[in-house]
């Protein structure tokens, strides 16, 4: 109690925390066996969504919204990767690995987080990049991810990129100095991150604070399936609701998906606990027909790195009022089914957006680089990324 009175004074006065796993390890200790590397310095932002809440008051909408500040989680590694890699990277340098691979689109956030978290902790990294629609901010991210030090693999259709993961999975296998790490980062150690992360917020903000529903866009299910992990540990499966919003929804990313990624963490995680801590855990009720796990797959149109014109219109009223800005491919889509979701509620109902795009400045870290051509950085690419920037 006096550790949630603390945090709860530090949330109320504006205050941040330290961000650790100590909100994880105060309820499993025995977890200080698994490895973890530190990435984030303090504890990501909670606030009011003041003006949106307004915003909607005037439209006689009633809304409490809330937002959890992952985009703050270390500016130049990016959004909801921090938490994970710090755990991913702590068991590659466990085991002795001296590179990584990991794989996405061609402007994935989670393999330029990757590329960050490999030349901090001084490793090396193959990006295997797979088709997606070309916007500016795809080519940044490449341009990016080749200035932090990445080996960049080009490939032009999803089977490829499948193909792809398939070898270099074997590869790692076989080559312990080399580390795979899943699409997104969502591995039962990387997981674990966000298991912490929903401790991390229920002491900012105390059980009587807590929202009663949780939004969040989900991809490879690794973030939702720890806040879902989170959410059992500290024993408030029937008090809060979580809801990923599929941002490409099909055979690749469903509810199943999100259900079978939980189970594996709560299988990881008992069995990296002591005999005294498993007795403190309950069976978690990852289940498909739990309706406190939601899972929402109609606001994937038009597929993934686009977006409707009402995201669209979205994403500026977010930025315009909160000075917030969200993403057409993830935040955005969320975003879209929270607005959709509070114009039915017949009362308010505290509701928690989880922000987990990272919108930093990539030309930070692009203009470090010494590039043959500034004009054309683009030529100092793989040659069949060329493309791309014609």
């Amino acid at each position: 109690m006096l550790r949630t009175f603390f945090f709860s004074v530090y949330f109320c006065l504006g205050g941040k925390a330290m961000a650790d796993i100590s909100p994880l390890l105060s309820r499993l200790p025995s977890l200080k066996l698994v490895a973890h590397v530190n990435i984030l310095t303090e504890a990501t932002e909670v606030h009011a969504l003041t003006q949106m809440n307004s915003y909607y008051a005037n439209k006689n909408i009633k809304a409490d919204l809330w937002i959890k500040r992952d985009d703050q989680s270390h500016l130049a590694l990016g959004g909801n990767k921090s938490r994970k890699l710090e755990f991913i990277i702590g068991d590659a340098k466990a085991k002795g690995a001296k590179s990584l691979i990991t794989s996405g689109n061609w402007g994935s956030n989670h393999a330029y987080s990757a590329a960050q978290a490999a030349k901090r902790f001084g490793m090396s990294v193959d990006l295997l990049l797979g088709n997606q629609p070309v916007s500016e901010n795809v080519k940044q991210k490449l341009l990016a991810d080749f200035a932090l030090g990445a080996k960049l693999h080009y490939y032009g259709t999803q089977i490829g990129l499948g193909v792809g993961i398939a070898k270099s999975w074997l590869k790692a296998f076989f080559k312990k100095d080399t580390y795979y790490v899943p699409p997104g980062g969502s591995s039962p150690v990387g997981n674990l991150g966000y298991a912490n992360a929903f401790l991390e917020l229920l002491d900012q903000v105390g059980r009587e604070n807590m929202p009663k529903r949780i939004i969040l866009p989900m991809g490879t299910a690794g973030t939702t399936a720890g806040l879902l992990m989170g959410r059992c540990i500290a024993g408030l499966e029937n008090e809060v609701e979580i809801i990923a919003v599929g941002i490409a929804n099909g055979p690749l990313s469903n509810k199943k998906l999100l259900v079978k990624t939980a189970k594996k963490l709560e299988k990881f995680i008992h069995k990296n606990l002591s005999d005294e801590d498993r007795k403190k855990l309950s069976d978690c009720h990852f289940e498909n027909k739990n309706p406190l796990i939601r899972y929402r797959g109609n606001y994937s149109e038009p597929g993934y790195g686009e977006a409707s014109e009402i995201v669209h219109d979205l994403i500026k009223l977010v930025e315009e009022k909160e000075g917030i800005k969200l993403d057409p491919t993830y935040s955005g889509k969320a975003y879209h089914h929270l607005h959709d979701l509070i114009s039915v509620d017949k009362k308010p109902v505290k509701t928690l957006f989880w922000m987990t795009y990272n919108s930093f400045d990539l030309n930070q870290v692009i203009n470090t680089y010494p590039w043959s051509d500034v004009n054309k950085k683009y030529l100092d690419l793989p040659k069949k990324f060329h493309s791309l920037f014609n």
